[in-house]
């Protein structure tokens, strides 16, 4: 990440600086809210799969002290050949959710929305990387307090640190609400201002997970037999030359294999990184046509479902899961059921922290073709490590929910 001790030095310095002029420019935004008797609040979403927010959202609908909005950003690096068709269908998810939404872009004028037109008093983001129109990314963290919200579960541990850690994004955040102590800890030691704006709440994306299902996203297959329910998750870095976590390119032709061979058995949900298709499109030995066919399988067979949305409930009526995923490795272990984590190599660990690696020793390992099919065959309800590992480093965080400790946060609006 950088070519000597010097230069990271610099970088900090530079960062550091930065921060402290945004702690003071927010005090004066601070002063500006007392006695607001109603803050608008603006959600900037650049994926639909990657909105974590929901139940910060709804405790902030049915709370009279908060107005909040969701603006639908544009995704300039991997959907820029369909971004307005890309943008379109995170809109129409949020509606069909009954969200109070807009879309950045007008149609009418057919230019970006400016962020002033909705009058914000606070942003929360959903993504630190510099992926989008600068309208919705440093002219609005350098113009209004602004608070970030991980789209992960920050297990990982990727290039020193400084994308998740240590951007301009993140020493101007007025606040950042993380998953756990690691996290903060993390901050601390990777972050220029040592974590002065991070907030320990737990992950307030897997609030839903401690509730029953809303709903069985599963489909419904009328023939009378009884079959497991198994999700398939890929990441998406399967050519990624820094971060190596995707097993897709070992093991896509072998799931489609799976899901015929155990048709009457299993049901299978695809349920793909959201940036795993666009890599694919762009891909030299995939291209669009060959992807769209791909994930069109698992559309049309009578077992198997693609899944491109939320996934809460997926997770809850769900039996099992095989993933490669830097996020899920903490997520599913709220359900407390069976998990395979697929291994691209023996070097993974290194692609984890602490939190990362307490998931992964409690998940069954996945090296081979044989381990995933064996996993897939055995008679197993529930995961003795799951609960081992919610016990030690979920439970301690929902004493109070997250969502409770970052509306107090806000409310208090101390510093």
């Amino acid at each position: 990440m950088f070519n000597s001790e010097s230069e990271k030095k610099m970088y900090n310095r530079n960062l550091l600086a930065e921060y402290k002029k945004s702690k003071a420019a927010n005090k004066k935004r601070l002063e500006k809210l007392k006695g607001k008797e109603k803050l608008n609040i603006l959600f900037l979403i650049i994926h639909k799969q990657m909105w974590k927010m929901d139940a910060l959202y709804r405790a902030m609908e049915e709370d009279p002290f908060f107005n909040p909005t969701i603006l639908v950003i544009p995704d300039f690096t991997y959907h820029k050949n369909n971004l307005h068709e890309h943008l379109k269908d995170n809109l129409r998810f949020f509606q069909e959710k009954g969200y109070r939404v807009e879309s950045s872009y007008d149609e009418s004028t057919q230019e970006w929305r400016k962020v002033a037109e909705f009058e914000p008093d606070i942003l929360f983001f959903s993504y630190p990387h510099p992926m989008t129109h600068d309208n919705y990314y440093e002219k609005a963290f350098r113009n209004y307090l602004s608070c970030y919200i991980p789209y992960y579960h920050q297990t990982g541990n990727f290039l020193e640190n400084v994308p998740q850690y240590n951007r301009l994004f993140h020493n101007m955040m007025w606040k950042i609400f993380v998953p756990s102590d690691i996290s903060l800890e993390t901050h601390k030691e990777y972050s220029a201002n040592k974590g002065d704006n991070v907030v320990v709440t737990g992950y307030v994306a897997c609030e839903p997970l401690l509730e029953p299902p809303k709903k069985d996203p599963w489909k419904v297959i009328n023939d009378g037999k009884k079959r497991k329910r198994i999700i398939w998750a890929s990441h998406h870095t399967f050519d990624d030359t820094h971060i190596q976590l995707s097993t897709f390119h070992l093991y896509h032709d072998f799931f489609k294999e799976l899901a015929i061979k155990y048709k009457d058995e299993v049901q299978f949900a695809f349920k793909p990184h959201p940036l795993l298709k666009p890599k694919l499109d762009a891909h030299k030995d995939w291209g669009k046509e060959k992807a769209d066919d791909y994930y069109k399988f698992w559309v049309e067979q009578e077992n198997t479902q693609l899944e491109d949305g939320d996934y809460e409930d997926l997770f809850l009526t769900s039996d099992a899961m095989i993933h490669d995923c830097v996020s899920f490795i903490a997520e599913y272990h709220y359900t407390k059921k069976p998990v395979m984590y697929l291994w691209r190599n023996e070097e993974i660990t290194k692609e984890f922290n602490k939190l990362g690696l307490a998931a992964l020793k409690d998940c069954i390992p996945g090296k081979s073709e044989e381990a995933i099919e064996s996993f897939i065959k055995e008679e197993r309800s529930d995961n003795t490590n799951s609960r081992k590992f919610y016990k030690e480093h979920i439970e301690p965080y929902y004493k109070e929910r997250p969502t409770a400790k970052i509306i107090k946060t806000i409310k208090i609006r101390e510093h």
